[in-house]
Parts: structure tokens; C-alpha cells; sequence
């Protein structure tokens, strides 16, 4: 636990670094409405600042939606890292909001608890450094996740979890997990945490 708490308290020091100038190169297609998120929540930021923190040479997002939180991975990525971002379709457009082609965003479309969907990807699940949970926010989504992806959790890894208090379910979940963990939920009004292999 202390660990992580360092390493909250260092991606913290660094959120000075997440500017307007670095920021606005991949902000250029989000609607208001991120903006508004982005403007109002610290989580957004907080993500840029923890990769440059960590510096992970592969990430993996499970649950685009309109791509806003891709984006935040991307601005703090190093150029020469892959984020393989997962997602199903949505109704008014997966990645919507990202209208550059970045070459190290690997766009996987479908269903994330069928690891075929993974197939031609070149991406090697266990080479993973971090691991973003955000899709469908119900318990049996998170639980299932959480147990086809964590034989594929090396050691040292990193998982998030966003949205843990958006509902009894995905805290019941949070609550389950056994290894070193620490909630930041003051971050992002929903609830975010995380926790390390």
C-alpha cells in the first residue's frame, strides 16, 4: 500500500507538467461535453500525469466510449509505447472523439471477455504494464474482466479501475480485490482506484 501511495503522491507533483499546451494537440475533436469533464474532473489529467510517471511501454484501455480518456493516455505515453484501446461499437461512434490517426493507438473492436477479439492484433496480453477497466460498469462485467485478463497480470503491474462508486456493484468489486490497493475516488466523481500485482 505504501508503495502506491508514493506513487500517487509522485503522479500528483507531476500534474503541473499536464498543460494547455500539451493538451491541446489531442483535444481537437472532443465535444463540450469532455471538455466540460476534463475542465471538472482531476482524473482526466491525472492519467497524462501517470503515464509520464510510469512511462509504460504498453497499455491496454477495456472501454473506449468516445475516446476521451485514450486521449489523455496518448498525451502522456511515450511516442514509442502502444496503447491498445478495446471497445465495443457505440451507437454514435467508438473513438469518436479522436480524430488523428496516432500510430501507437491499436484500435480493437468487440467484445472484451472473448479474448478472440484480441486475434490479429499483434498485442501480447502479458507484456501489459497497465491495464485500464472502464467498460460496462456492473459487477459481473468487472468480476468477469478481472478473470479472464489476470492470468495475464505480470508482476508489477498496474490496473486501474474507473467509476468503483458509480454503483453498489463495482465497489462490491473493488472491495474484493486482495492485492495492495488504494482508492483516489476524490479525483473523479464517479470513483476511480487502483491497485498493483
Amino acid at each position: 500500500m505504501e508503495i502506491l501511495r508514493e506513487l500517487h503522491q509522485k503522479v500528483l507533483s507531476r500534474l503541473p507538467e499536464v498543460t494547455d499546451e500539451l493538451l491541446r494537440p489531442y483535444l481537437a475533436g472532443v465535444e463540450q461535453g469532455g471538455l466540460d469533464d476534463l475542465r471538472d474532473d482531476l482524473y482526466y489529467k491525472y492519467l497524462t500525469a501517470l503515464m509520464l510517471e510510469v512511462r509504460p511501454a504498453q497499455v491496454i484501455e477495456l472501454g473506449a466510449a468516445a475516446g476521451l480518456s485514450a486521449l489523455m493516455v496518448l498525451a502522456g505515453l511515450p511516442k514509442d509505447s502502444n496503447l491498445y484501446s478495446c471497445t465495443r461499437p457505440e451507437p454514435e461512434g467508438e473513438w469518436r472523439w479522436i480524430k488523428e490517426d496516432y500510430p501507437n493507438l491499436i484500435r480493437v473492436r468487440g467484445d472484451d471477455l472473448d479474448l478472440n477479439t484480441w486475434r490479429g492484433t499483434n498485442c501480447g496480453l502479458a507484456e501489459t504494464d497497465i491495464w485500464f477497466f472502464d467498460s460496462e460498469h456492473t459487477y459481473e462485467q468487472i468480476t468477469a474482466e478481472l478473470c479472464i485478463y489476470g492470468p495475464f497480470f505480470k508482476s508489477g503491474t498496474l490496473v486501474l479501475l474507473d467509476d468503483i462508486k458509480l454503483n453498489d456493484g463495482m465497489f462490491k468489486a473493488w472491495l474484493e480485490i486482495s492485492h495492495p490497493k488504494l482508492d483516489v475516488s476524490e479525483l473523479h466523481h464517479s470513483g476511480f482506484a487502483f491497485f498493483r500485482v
